[in-house]
């Protein structure tokens, strides 16, 4: 499995459209993939799947600084999933073993920004209606 990170890292984190990642999705994949490497360097891809998986996050909770490392595995399998997937792309490895990977994190549990963002330029506009409101806030406005 180390081979098939390090691939991935190599051809520089291509995404499902074989582009390349750009901005926090690559600072993301780059940091996961460090981590990846410290649990999975030495693993078989033959040996690689869910079962593993579970080991992998018991591993992590284990190295934790806060959290229960839920989400942060998942994240992390995500970017597994990538590396695997990409690798079968390439014809690196035959299929991609984490590709039915457990999840750690109930889709409940997950709070994206997009789902605090204003729903529409109309209240966009009514938020930013408040700064303007003040000379000294008027900057915010903008």
């Amino acid at each position: 499995m180390g081979d098939v990170i390090r691939k991935y890292q190599t051809d520089g984190y291509p995404n499902k459209y074989k582009q390349k990642r750009q901005g926090k999705n690559l600072y993301d994949e780059e940091r996961h993939c460090k981590k990846l490497l410290e649990y999975w360097e030495f693993i078989l891809v033959a040996n690689a799947g869910p079962a593993e998986c579970d080991r992998y996050h018991d591993w992590r909770g284990k190295n934790l600084v806060q959290g229960k490392g839920n989400r942060i595995t998942d994240r992390e399998l995500n970017t597994l999933n990538n590396a695997c997937r990409w690798a079968a792309r390439r014809e690196f490895i035959k299929v991609n073993p984490v590709r039915d990977r457990p999840k750690y994190t109930p889709s409940s549990e997950v709070e994206h920004c997009r789902d605090f963002m204003p729903r529409s330029a109309d209240e966009l506009h009514e938020a930013g209606a408040l700064f303007f409101e003040h000379p000294n806030t008027v900057v915010l406005g903008f």
